[in-house]
């Protein structure tokens, strides 16, 4: 809850893909990642598609059952 918190910069309760970025980014987690393999992380996260992560979206995302095996959003 905390994690999510920080991200969400206008406290929407939701993660907009710009929040994504920046939490991705040096900002926070400084992963390095390319701009598309942000777009393809929040794609596979945001399960309603309207185009912004939802708490519940993010937790989803992090429990381990829902994740597909072989789907790897880092590489």
């Amino acid at each position: 809850m905390n994690t999510f918190k920080q991200w969400d910069e206008d406290l929407s309760g939701a993660l907009s893909p710009r929040e994504i970025v920046n939490a991705l980014g040096p900002k926070h987690l400084n992963l390095g990642l390319s701009p598309r393999r942000v777009k393809e992380l929040v794609d596979f996260i945001d399960v309603d598609n309207d185009g912004s992560i939802s708490y519940k979206e993010f937790v989803r995302f992090l429990e381990l059952t829902d994740i597909e095996p072989d789907y790897n959003p880092f590489f």
